[in-house]
């Protein structure tokens, strides 16, 4: 089943190649590649200048979690890290928006969620149904709660969290010290 969703001439966004997410990391990585030579930024740049995609990590928060989700669907890359999201539901279709669900280049098992189980900006049960949706997880699981295990914590793509935040929603990116320890985790583990 496909949406269609009406827009009207004024809000209509146009995005030129010039202006895409993908121009603008190739000019920061040659901007990073002459101003520090020494740290090898064009390891992730072709011979032509195009992204080595296979070679990035692409992560977000948020509405930033389901760019990073779809950049992953697009392109294959080292891995997909989410945190408190992805979050594309419908609550108008009751459900997770129609590409979630689409195969991926990048593999399932090279991406990433991280979410609060009282996250007061998008419900829990929303994100866990996004994440099944994804194929992230089975329809009977939910995501493994982290607090109090440590890595390689069960070895899952999916954690949440339950501690006590000013925000929970924002608490995945957070000053908790259990964090750096999780971001290590999604980051780095094979």
């Amino acid at each position: 089943m496909k949406y269609v969703l009406e827009t009207r001439d004024d809000d209509d966004v146009d995005v030129n190649a010039l202006n895409s997410i993908q121009t603008r990391a190739i000019k920061l990585l040659e901007y990073l590649h002459l101003e520090y030579p020494e740290q090898n930024w064009n390891q992730y740049l072709t011979a032509s200048n195009t992204l080595r995609w296979n070679k990035i990590i692409v992560s977000g928060h948020s509405q930033g979690s389901g760019h990073a989700c779809y950049l992953g669907k697009k392109n294959l890359v080292d891995r997909v890290v989410m945190f408190s999201g992805p979050n594309d539901y419908s609550t108008f279709y009751n459900e997770p928006a129609n590409w979630i669900s689409e195969i991926g280049d990048t593999p399932l098992d090279k991406q990433f969620s991280l979410l609060h189980t009282q996250d007061q900006i998008v419900e829990f049960s929303n994100q866990v149904e996004i994440l099944i949706s994804l194929g992230l997880l089975s329809s009977t699981e939910t995501p493994i709660l982290a607090d109090d295990l440590t890595t390689p914590y069960s070895n899952s793509n999916t954690l949440s969290l339950n501690i006590s935040a000013i925000s929970n929603h924002n608490s995945p990116i957070g000053n908790n010290s259990i964090l750096p320890e999780i971001w290590k985790y999604f980051f780095t583990c094979d």
